[in-house]
C-alpha cells in the first residue's frame, strides 16, 4: 500500500488522474483510495468512507481491511 500511496500523490499532485481498481470494485481498490483519502486529504476514517460510498454504493471493505483503516484514521 505504501508504494501504491506514493504513486497516487505523485499522479494527483501533478494533475494528473488514476484509475484504481480491482476485480469487483468492493473491498481492494476502495481499500487503497481509502487510506489515500485518510493519509493525503486529511480525512477521518467516517469522512472517507462516507465520501466513497456516495460515490460507490458498493464499497464494502472486508473486515481486516476496515479495522486497519480505522486504525489508520486515528494514528494521525
Amino acid at each position: 500500500i505504501p508504494e501504491s500511496l506514493k504513486y497516487l500523490e505523485t499522479a494527483i499532485g501533478k494533475g494528473g488522474s488514476v484509475l484504481v481498481y480491482c476485480g469487483s470494485g468492493i473491498s481492494r481498490s476502495p481499500t487503497l483510495i481509502l487510506a489515500y483519502l485518510i493519509l493525503h486529504e486529511g480525512m477521518t476514517f467516517t469522512e472517507a468512507f462516507s465520501f466513497l460510498k456516495s460515490i460507490r454504493p458498493l464499497v464494502n471493505p472486508n473486515r481486516g481491511f476496515l479495522n486497519q483503516l480505522k486504525l489508520l484514521g486515528t494514528a494521525q
